[in-house]
């Protein structure tokens, strides 16, 4: 009886094998057959470097790792592809064996598959890599305050500057605020820019910014309060209209404060 193999594992197959035997000498003591497939993470990115170790049940002290005769890892195209020749255990196979693996990235990423051996030239085992790396809270560090006078305009504040993330990169932090009652915040481009209501508003506000890194699954934030404060000024006094008087010739006018708008 003939065994198929999907056209998608046969192509799989057939690149694991070249590579194989481009890279790797072929050097095995039983029937040469070949198990293999791609290294992907969730994100389908393949790491680096790999290492693994390969046995069959049964014989959990025979291993085969990525160093073994005819076994390897390499980057192909982008993708990480890993090769178990099961020829190079000491003791021969048989179909029907399950072979075991075990693949970590080096990084706390880890992942095993099995699968079982038949007559066919070889069989693909494809691995996705679950990562054991978590994500962790963006550091807001002390962003200024701003004081100035009356009438005066706040410098911009570039929060780039003001943040770090292991896993999230400045441009994709999501900066929001709070706390402000009379002036006004805009966050552009991750760029604030503070205005007064009128030139001549006085007073101070503290303002929270806070940061969030783009998790999907468990986005995380950190916070920093910044004061802004306008200080008042002694603006000379301005006549800006008066009510109108009359008299008669040569009678003195006298004009009080309450004639005038000031």
């Amino acid at each position: 009886m003939k065994t198929y193999i999907p056209l998608k594992r046969q192509v799989i197959l057939f690149i694991t094998v070249v590579i194989f035997i481009l890279v790797t000498p072929l050097v095995q003591a039983g029937t040469m057959h070949s198990v293999g497939g791609t290294v992907k993470y969730s994100d389908n990115s393949s790491p680096s470097t790999v290492t693994f170790t390969a046995y069959i049940l049964g014989r959990s002290g025979e291993i085969l790792t990525q160093s073994s005769p005819g076994c390897n890892y390499v980057i192909y195209f982008g993708t990480g592809y890993y090769q178990v020749q099961v020829g190079s255990f000491p003791t021969d196979w048989i179909a029907g064996d399950i072979l075991h693996v075990d693949l970590s990235d080096g990084l706390g990423g880890n992942v095993s598959g099995e699968v079982t051996l038949t007559n066919a030239p070889g069989e693909a085992l494809d691995l996705v890599i679950s990562s054991a790396v978590t994500n962790t809270t963006p550091i807001v560090s002390d962003i200024p305050g701003q004081t100035l006078p009356e009438g005066s305009s706040f410098a911009t504040i570039n929060l780039d500057d003001y943040v770090s993330d292991n896993e999230t990169s400045d441009a994709n932090i999501a900066w929001t605020f709070s706390g402000n009652s009379s002036l006004s915040v805009s966050i552009v481009n991750r760029v604030a820019t503070i205005t007064t209501p009128g030139n001549e508003w006085n007073g101070s506000e503290t303002i929270t910014f806070i940061a969030t890194d783009d998790d999907a699954t468990d986005p995380l934030s950190d916070s920093d309060d910044a004061t802004f404060a306008v200080t008042a000024v002694n603006d000379p006094p301005s006549i800006t209209g008066q009510v109108t008087l009359t008299t008669t010739e040569d009678t003195p006018l006298t004009l009080a404060a309450a004639n005038f708008t000031i």
